[in-house]
């Protein structure tokens, strides 16, 4: 093989390679507030590469967010306006996204580029999750390129609205023996969280969780050791998502803390 082939050969490796990594997805912020609060929520794009027409619909619990207007529309994508946003329907949590390229030649942005911000004000109280997804109700999502062809949304990240308890703030609650309980890290999570206790000497504990009404759903009995000792949470051991509340008993104190956990 002479060397101009053999680089010919590398540089449509290299095509290949791109080609292959360049997936289309939409990428939308988190973020956290409280009541009264207004937020802004981006969404933005990435792998974008000479797409010619996008649609999709945008959803999130209206009785959680109260959509406000959309901002920062991006002039990217030529004719791209207030029009290609319809939101008659926003008032009961979602919105539609449609767009064409006129010229018929694809359009491609950097990756990260803004699409359009959605403004919302948080009308719930604390501990309260919305997510912002996409989805295809009422608009089914379809997007194509300049051959015409269908292009999967292979990624959509982010997408949540967190309305935490203040009350967590606190990095950890002490006890006049020497005993303390840490906030559980991730908080609002998952799949797993842990928590952190401190014993000054070695005690028998229970540590236990309990749901909204009180009813415990887990307990474990157990020997600490003298220092930091590590409580893992799966969230398996708690079935539904919500608001729970774990509690540390040594010999002679108790202290609760509050954990949220997200669908």
């Amino acid at each position: 093989m002479t060397i101009k082939k053999l680089l010919l050969t590398l540089s449509i490796c290299v095509v290949a390679a791109l080609s292959l990594t360049a997936q289309l997805g939409l990428i939308i912020s988190d973020v956290n507030g409280k009541k009264g609060e207004i937020v802004e929520v981006d969404i933005s794009v990435s792998g974008f590469s000479e797409i010619t027409s996008m649609q999709f619909s945008v959803n999130w619990d209206s009785t959680i967010l109260d959509f406000q207007s959309v901002e920062n529309i991006s002039e990217n994508l030529p004719g791209f306006t207030e029009r290609e946003i319809g939101t008659v329907e926003a008032p009961s949590g979602a919105i539609r996204v449609a767009w064409f390229d006129n010229t018929i030649q694809g359009i491609s942005v950097a990756d990260s580029t803004k699409l359009f911000t959605l403004k919302f004000e948080i009308i719930s109280e604390v501990s309260v999750n919305s997510n912002i997804s996409i989805s295809g109700e009422p608009i089914v999502i379809e997007f194509t390129d300049s051959n015409g062809a269908a292009v999967e949304l292979a990624t959509i990240e982010g997408g949540e609205v967190a309305v935490p308890d203040n009350s967590t703030s606190v990095t950890y609650y002490p006890a006049p023996n020497g005993m303390e309980l840490y906030q559980n890290e991730p908080n609002p999570f998952k799949s797993l969280t842990k928590v952190i206790a401190i014993f000054p000497s070695v005690e028998s504990a229970r540590f236990f969780i309990t749901d909204i009404s009180g009813k415990i759903v887990y307990q474990n009995n157990f020997q600490s050791v003298q220092g930091e000792n590590t409580i893992e949470i799966r969230s398996d051991l708690l079935k539904t998502p919500g608001t729970y509340y774990y509690t540390l008993q040594s010999e002679h104190y108790q202290l609760s803390r509050k954990m949220i956990l997200i669908p």
